[in-house]
């Protein structure tokens, strides 16, 4: 069975794993991946009729350089099929690139490419490396026996690829590997719990353990390390908090309201570039009341009470993922 037959030969089945929303986006690029498809192939055959025309009434051997009246930099044959080519990466880049987005999850767009695009023979004629005035008569043969292989080889698989088709459920199979056998929501979590038990920590050199750099005071986390920025150099001193802080504010917006990516949307005035107070209260939080920086580095986050406190540190702070709890 050659590449055609195996996509052919593709029961495609309604996937239960993803939603109705995912499926319309996957279903408007398929769709659009395969007219693409259509309309190149379509285009390269006419071109290539139309270029031959240019040959034959110009009286040009086809070993002969000529220019003909279309020629343009890109308007050739090569162009349109390289972009044949490319429409299967741009599939699986936007599919890719969707899912990690809307499921704020990490996934690596090469290995699924690798996965699911044949790559091109490679000529390495068996004397390459030999310069030609040094090559033998037997030798010189097997070079061009090699070489007529790899034309062929050549051959079928610019036609293999240029009229393949990729299933989306081929990409969301491969999403799927990667996640490991969790759900979206499931990694996402696992992927911010990664994030803000890194944050909050460092690793001891002398003992190679975790130290948390966070301490519990009633209702009040206080991270201890590095967590905040002062900069008296402006004329209106500024402050500013690193990514390790932001990490842990998303930690918090998704213990308060369920969603990932939020801190920006929860905590505004904390994510500025420019903020010139040290004071910030979130009445429209549920479990967290208010935000402190310090002069020296340290940030108090002052939760509705001791017990939401604990329950985001148990959750958020002090899960190790593939490992076990600090």
């Amino acid at each position: 069975m050659n590449l055609l037959d195996k996509f052919a030969a593709v029961e495609i089945k309604a996937d239960n794993r993803i939603s109705e929303a995912d499926r319309l986006y996957c279903t408007q690029n398929q769709t659009a991946y395969e007219k693409a498809g259509e309309f190149l192939r379509k285009l390269a055959s006419e071109l290539s009729e139309a270029l031959e025309e240019q040959r034959q009434i110009l009286c040009k051997k086809e070993s002969e350089f000529y220019e003909s009246y279309m020629d343009h930099d890109h308007l050739t044959v090569r162009h349109v099929t390289e972009a044949l080519v490319e429409r299967h990466k741009t599939l699986i880049h936007n599919i890719v690139s969707y899912f990690s987005r809307t499921y704020s999850v990490e996934l690596d767009t090469g290995i699924i490419r690798d996965h699911l695009i044949p790559k091109a023979p490679e000529s390495n004629p068996p004397y390459s490396r030999w310069g030609w005035g040094s090559l033998t008569e037997e030798q010189m043969e097997a070079n061009r026996v090699y070489h007529e292989a790899y034309e062929e080889e050549l051959k079928e698989y610019q036609k293999n690829i240029h009229n393949m088709v990729i299933r989306y459920e081929d990409i969301v199979d491969e999403i799927f590997t990667q996640l490991g056998g969790f759900s979206f929501t499931e990694q996402a979590l696992n992927e911010l719990r990664e994030k803000c038990y890194n944050a909050a920590h460092h690793r001891e050199w002398r003992n190679e353990s975790d130290t948390e750099d966070f301490v519990v005071k009633k209702d009040v986390l206080q991270l201890t390390r590095y967590s905040c920025h002062y900069d008296a150099g402006w004329s209106t001193p500024r402050w500013s908090i690193p990514d390790s802080t932001k990490h842990i504010l998303d930690g918090i917006a998704h213990f308060d309201r369920g969603e990932f990516n939020h801190g920006h949307k929860l905590f505004p005035a904390l994510f500025a570039w420019d903020m010139q107070c040290n004071i910030f209260e979130f009445p429209w939080a549920e479990k967290v009341r208010s935000v402190k920086l310090f002069k020296n580095g340290r940030v108090d986050i002052k939760f509705a009470d001791a017990a939401a406190v604990n329950e985001f540190v148990d959750n958020y702070l002090r899960i190790k993922i593939g490992g076990d709890a600090a």
